[in-house]
């Protein structure tokens, strides 16, 4: 399953993006656009307590890690960004 988030998502055409390489090939009904996840979550985290705190201690965990600092990172990037067709 492909959930893709976001109001660039609302708009995007599914088949042109699998054409360009931007999403993979997969089935469509295999691809959901999920809508604005991010407004949605900042509301559940200002009026839901137990889910706030909850995602506080994950927030803790997370270690940050410079990608640009990888040797190999700038080649998979720019590799990563070309099209496809």
């Amino acid at each position: 399953r492909l959930y893709l988030a976001g109001g660039f998502a609302n708009y995007i055409n599914i088949q042109n993006a699998i054409n360009i390489g931007f999403i993979p090939d997969i089935p469509h009904h295999r691809i959901t656009k999920i809508g604005n996840t991010s407004l949605q979550r900042a509301t559940t985290m200002l009026t839901n307590a137990t889910k706030r705190a909850a995602i506080e201690q994950l927030a803790a965990t997370i270690t940050h890690i410079e990608l640009e600092t990888n040797p190999n990172f700038f080649d998979h990037f720019v590799e990563g960004c070309q099209f496809k067709k």
